[in-house]
């Protein structure tokens, strides 16, 4: 369901409510002779107006709107207060129609004007300001990532995967953002006509390894090389450019599997974003720059100005995002980096993607938020302006 879509349904649905408070409660007070129609009408509204504000002030809370749209909101809801009560005294005390048919063609003919200007004007005119950040996507089959692999025990079909790209295309497109989507090599031989539109729609296609196994797994450095050549050539074909970003599977760049920095130089890349700056149980190294820099090749935390390969560390995303609020999300990416990178798996934003039974914790960490995920996501893409690695490290 689209955004405008979703904002109508709820919108509809909160009219119809409406409807029911406000008939049923005018009725109630002005038969009980505590207030007349009109009086009774206009303390419902206001009380009805204020829930509205509460549910605006949280989402306000959670996406950091700005204190413009804040005050045109307030303006809104008062102008309307008076016309909804104009309305209904013209109508019932003037010409004498019921107010059951008043409050039904109030929220009938003035819902629809308040719909198009609290759209069009009251949100859309002053958009909140946005921080820049780099956006990814570790795209590879819900089956492909080894964590939960041994627990797999059903055929491993794909599983939506189109419908999760797609989804994340969709929002993407809706607010205007660009990303950076590394593939792995059965994505580019199984989708090619994804891959081919990914590029279309003006994002970026990096590499995310010839297969879905850590760089320590690599037996034959020769033989990845060659796998890697091939995979640039397919992936030079159906976009009409070579990929200029390598991610290796899993994080698993450190100072055991190096190795792979000067072969990414060699065969053309210009930078590295396998680099997660912070020691995990899974992943990770400590201190290595947070931001973007040129990599040595003998010492991943240590720059040098003459390499011909940049390392973009990855700042948060994945299970991280999905596990921690959206205010604490926002409230990280704007202390850790001045220009965060961010990573997700489509996959793993989509509550539809098949799930795996594995040990309680582990199963808990790969689906834990997955429901409001996508819904996380349109936020953040809302808030923030997100582009291509390759745009992001050249500004």
């Amino acid at each position: 369901m689209s955004s405008f879509l979703r904002q109508l349904f709820a919108y509809g649905l909160t009219t119809a409510l409406s409807y029911v408070v406000l008939t049923s409660g005018t009725y109630l007070l002005s038969r009980s002779g505590y207030a007349d129609p009109l009086t009774a009408y206009a303390f419902l509204l206001a009380l009805v107006y204020v829930g509205v504000f509460y549910s605006y002030a949280h989402f306000v809370f959670k996406t950091g709107v700005t204190r413009a749209i804040t005050r045109r909101f307030i303006v809104f809801l008062l102008s309307f207060w008076v016309i909804n009560n104009s309305f209904f005294w013209l109508l019932h005390v003037i010409a004498g129609v019921p107010y059951p048919i008043v409050i039904a063609l109030n929220l009938i003919v003035l819902g629809g004007v308040r719909f198009f200007v609290q759209r069009h004007f009251v949100f859309q005119a002053t958009p909140p300001e946005q921080k820049r950040a780099g956006l990814s996507f570790d795209v590879e089959l819900w089956h492909e990532g080894e964590w939960m692999q041994p627990y797999i025990k059903a055929n491993k079909t794909d599983g939506e995967f189109r419908r999760s790209i797609t989804d994340v295309l969709t929002i993407l497109k809706q607010y205007r953002r660009r990303a950076t989507f590394f593939v792995t090599a059965q994505i580019v031989t199984d989708y090619p006509d994804l891959v081919t539109l990914l590029a279309t729609e003006g994002h970026e296609i990096g590499i995310h390894g010839t297969s879905h196994t850590r760089l320590h797994d690599i037996a034959d450095r020769e033989a990845y090389r060659r796998d890697l050549q091939a995979l640039i050539t397919q992936i030079s074909a159906l976009t009409g450019t070579p990929p200029k970003g390598f991610r290796a599977p899993h994080f698993s760049l450190d100072h055991s599997t190096q190795w792979i920095l000067p072969m990414l130089a060699e065969l053309g890349f210009v930078y590295d974003s396998s680099l997660f700056p912070i020691p995990t149980p899974e992943y990770g190294i400590s201190g290595a720059p947070k931001t973007p820099y040129r990599v040595s090749f003998s010492d991943l935390r240590l720059t040098d100005s003459t390499s011909m390969l940049i390392e973009v560390p990855v700042t948060i995303g994945g299970v991280y995002a999905r596990l921690l609020p959206l205010s604490i999300l926002r409230l990280l990416l704007s202390v850790i980096s001045s220009v965060p990178i961010l990573y997700f798996h489509p996959h793993e934003l989509a509550a539809y993607t098949p799930r795996i039974r594995g040990p309680k914790l582990r199963t808990l960490l790969k689906y834990w938020g997955t429901q409001n995920a996508f819904r996380k996501f349109e936020h953040l893409c809302m808030l923030i302006d997100f582009d291509r690695l390759d745009h992001v490290i050249t500004t």
